[in-house]
């Protein structure tokens, strides 16, 4: 468990985070107001924000500003609540709760959540076009290359729900890593991606970093699955979800540590306290 003042931190920090997406969505009254409700209801209603505070995290670690920062890390969870929008539908996982409340197409009907789940990824764009002011054309154009990567059909976001939706895809352990690396692994690889690119890192170094966050995502879906468990036949390919799965866990996030440390210069206690609640189960 993290410490005290680090706990302290990661909440102040995720404050901040709620703060710009409650200001930054469109305001529920205005028109069409069934899609602005839809959008609010989807990202304010609840959440860790693990995948923006890991961006701000690695971001202290990396001495980035965080008025620069937080835009971006905050269009990392508007992408994160469209993908979730998506996967509650009918057509996809057809899961009529989320986070204890109604799916949001239970909430507001099919039509209004597709609408809403395309609107925050168009909103998301928008928001990261804004910071060429602040960063540069450059910087800023790589990380719209770098959103537009994560979230795509080419070993992204949506090629991840494709293989999760495929009749030939199977529960032995590679097809799960595979389908979970691109699924959860793209956008967790994003948030440690942003801030190595606001910094100025080299291509190299970014590539470290996007390994390490989808060693990240891919161990934080395995402890997700743990948590989860459900019927033998749906249960993840570890031959014990108790032992080999929280094994597994341990040496993916090992592994992703040692990575942005090395990016990074060293060890940060506050970027391990926000490691170790993505690998809690």
């Amino acid at each position: 468990m993290p410490a005290a003042s680090e706990s302290t931190t990661l909440q102040a920090l995720k404050a901040q985070v709620d703060a710009w997406l409650e200001a930054n969505l469109p305001d529920a009254n205005l028109a069409p107001e069934s899609v602005h409700q839809a959008m609010r209801y989807a990202v304010l209603g609840g959440g860790k924000r693990l995948r923006p505070l890991l961006a701000l995290t690695f971001g202290e670690a990396l001495g980035v500003d965080r008025g620069d920062l937080l835009p971006a890390a905050a269009c990392v969870e508007l992408i994160h609540a469209s993908s979730l929008i998506f996967d509650d539908l009918p057509a996809m996982d057809n899961d009529d709760f989320r986070r204890a409340r109604p799916s949001c197409h239970r909430a507001f009907g099919e039509a209004n959540a597709i609408l809403a789940g395309c609107a925050l990824i168009t909103s998301a764009f928008g928001h990261l076009a804004v910071l060429h002011q602040s960063l540069g054309g450059d910087r800023a154009a790589r990380l719209v290359t770098e959103f537009a990567a994560a979230t795509s059909s080419v070993r992204g976001l949506v090629s991840g729900q494709a293989s999760d939706l495929s009749p030939a895809h199977s529960r032995n352990l590679a097809d799960v890593e595979l389908t979970h690396g691109e699924k959860t692994g793209s956008i967790f690889a994003l948030a440690t991606v942003i801030p190595i690119v606001i910094a100025g890192g080299k291509a190299g170094e970014v590539d470290r970093c996007r390994s390490a966050g989808n060693l990240l995502g891919l161990a934080y879906q395995i402890a997700d699955d743990i948590r989860d468990e459900g019927e033998p036949s749906e249960r993840p390919a570890y031959t014990d979800v108790a032992v080999d799965g929280l094994a597994r866990v341990h040496e993916l996030t090992e592994r992703a540590l040692k990575e942005l440390a090395a990016v990074s210069g060293g060890a940060n206690p506050l970027l391990e306290a926000l490691i170790a609640a993505v690998r809690s189960v």
